[in-house]
């Protein structure tokens, strides 16, 4: 069920990604592709890497060490079932 909030929403997110994306595919293509994997959103694991802020030219970035980078690669290569590749 939409509602008038939540499709303001959506219209927010779009414009929000206009400017900062690109890419070739058919707005169809796209809508399959959410309808088809629509399912798979109520498994989403969340992960987050962390690292040390640190300001430069007034933005703000995160430093991740080593140690954190290879434990995120090993934790994705073992959901896309690539842990010898």
């Amino acid at each position: 069920v939409l509602s008038l909030n939540g499709v303001s929403n959506y219209q927010s997110i779009l414009n929000a990604l206009e400017s900062n994306m690109k890419t070739d595919m058919s707005f169809d293509e796209m809508k399959k592709i959410a309808l088809d994997y629509r399912e798979a959103f109520d498994t989403i694991k969340q992960d987050q890497m962390q690292g040390e802020g640190f300001m430069q030219d007034d933005i703000s970035y995160q430093k991740v060490n080593d140690n954190e980078l290879d434990r995120v690669k090993k934790e994705l290569k073992e959901q896309m079932n690539l842990e010898n590749k």
